[in-house]
């Protein structure tokens, strides 16, 4: 049994676990940063790290010749800042490690094991997977069902959990909210005498468990602040009883006894039960906002029978699949294009490993449980909107724009709209129209200009954020450049 340090200058020695005294030939110098990351396959064959520059090294046992029992076998920079974490996974049934990266630059990165050599780790895929927020984490979901996972953390609080194989997202959750969002993840090993899942959790200063499977319920949580100048790094026992945190300033070890069944007990209260969803509403299960989604359901039913049919209604207690954005665009949550995908790939493939059947129709507690993983947890913020228009180069609130400029930037820039969606949806946020408005057939041009019905000559940012938005602010923005925004 082997152990790996990785040191600030790059280097890499293997020790012998017995008693630390060096592996022979087991001194490698193929990095030039500081080493962050270090990972064994799990049949002890392959050994892979990450630096600070993003450069992942393999090196591999070498059975061929007992003088040198690991080898180099190359190198490559996958990503232009640091690395999160690196994982070999194995697929249910598969007896094959596949190595996989992810860093601060939202790609994920898989490696061609077979037919990298000579100095040259080979790359076979690589995406952006999160390119619309910041990810912070990246661990193997355990096998708790068919198909294999990898689950990422963001700094928007949410969970993601990856097909390994298809490489999409296959769901977002609520994450932990206690301080900052998760910044590492590890699977707790199966401890004796209890058959349940548990991930091993930590954010910048606690340790904790989520309980298995994951699907927003807060109950799934709990932590403890076990470092409160920060937590370097954290690694369970093989028994999964225990977890060693390390403390960066404090040069502290920490040995943390681990009962996962407090959570079970408290998690068994609200097993089955949608009483943590609605919690997670404002004013719950008895407030506007639920009664609203209940109403909508069934308006946006109406509404695909026909608004002035005079045909019998039939309500059902299921919406199609499809009809899911357009609800939670009425509940004050509009999601991206790239998110509504997440959410329809996340319910039509959610039965499929099990049954090999796709889902079409949602009702109404898994729209609700939908709704709450999916929106942002803190709302848009005003400053969210200012940084926004900073990307344009529209940097001050008191800078102009005019309506031509703010439609070929919605027109051309990230997700596009065409002009007249662009043109129709201004004219109905600054009230010239009324939502349900029929377009006549006029341009989208000249009817942009025409007197009496056009959008205004020109905005500032803050009448677009206030007027056209309908956001709020207060003085605060508007006050000394050393407390403006």
């Amino acid at each position: 049994m082997l152990a790996a340090c990785g040191f600030a200058t790059g280097a890499l020695r293997l020790l012998k676990a017995v008693d630390l005294s060096d592996e022979p030939n087991g001194h490698f110098a193929d990095s030039f940063a500081k080493i962050l990351f270090i990972e064994f396959a799990d049949d002890g064959t392959k050994l892979a790290t990450a630096d600070g520059e993003g450069v992942i090294c393999l090196y591999r046992n070498n059975t061929q010749d007992w003088n040198k029992t690991w080898v180099y076998v190359g190198c490559h920079q996958s990503h232009t800042g640091a690395v999160l974490n690196l994982a070999f996974v194995r697929e249910v049934g598969v007896e094959k490690d596949r190595l996989f990266t992810l860093g601060l630059d939202g790609c994920l990165v898989e490696y061609d094991l077979d037919q990298s050599a000579d100095g040259d780790l080979l790359i076979q895929y690589r995406e952006m997977i999160d390119s619309e927020d910041q990810p912070f984490a990246f661990a193997l979901y355990p096998p708790i069902s068919k198909e294999s996972f990898l689950i990422t953390s963001n700094n928007k609080y949410k969970l993601r959990l990856w097909n390994v194989t298809t490489k999409l997202c296959r769901k977002t959750v609520n994450g932990p909210l206690q301080g900052s969002p998760v910044m590492g993840m590890t699977a707790l090993p199966l401890r004796e005498g209890n058959s349940s899942r548990y991930l091993l959790w930590r954010n910048a200063d606690c340790v904790g468990l989520m309980a298995l499977p994951l699907d927003g319920n807060p109950y799934r949580y709990c932590s403890r602040r076990v470092h409160p100048l920060g937590i370097t790094c954290m690694k369970p026992s093989p028994s999964g009883r225990f977890v060693f945190t390390a403390g960066g300033p404090e040069a502290i070890v920490n040995m943390w006894s681990l009962h996962p069944e407090i959570l079970d007990a408290s998690l068994e209260a609200s097993k089955d039960s949608l009483i943590p969803f609605f919690d997670l509403l404002e004013g719950g299960m008895d407030g506007e906002l639920y009664k609203r989604l209940e109403q909508y359901f069934v308006y946006l039913q109406l509404k695909m029978q026909g608004l002035e049919t005079r045909e019998a209604r039939v309500v059902q207690d299921v919406l199609p699949l499809q009809e899911l954005p357009n609800l939670f665009c009425a509940l004050s949550y509009y999601p991206s294009e790239q998110e509504k995908k997440n959410i329809m790939q996340e319910i039509k493939y959610s039965q499929y490993a099990e049954t090999g059947l796709l889902v079409d129709q949602v009702d109404v507690p898994t729209a609700l449980k939908t709704f709450v993983n999916h929106r942002p947890i803190w709302g848009i913020q005003y400053p969210d909107l200012i940084k926004a228009f900073a990307k344009f180069g529209f940097e001050e609130l008191r800078t102009c724009i005019k309506p031509p400029q703010l439609v070929q930037i919605l027109k051309g820039i990230g997700e596009s709209m065409s002009e007249e969606e662009a043109v129709n949806t201004l004219s109905v946020l600054t009230n010239l129209r009324p939502p349900l408005a029929d377009w006549e057939g006029v341009g989208a041009e000249r009817d942009f200009f025409r007197p009496g019905t056009t959008l205004p000559k020109e905005f500032t940012v803050k009448d677009v954020i206030e007027e056209v938005f309908g956001f709020e602010t207060t003085d605060a923005f508007y006050g000394p450049p050393d407390n403006s925004l």
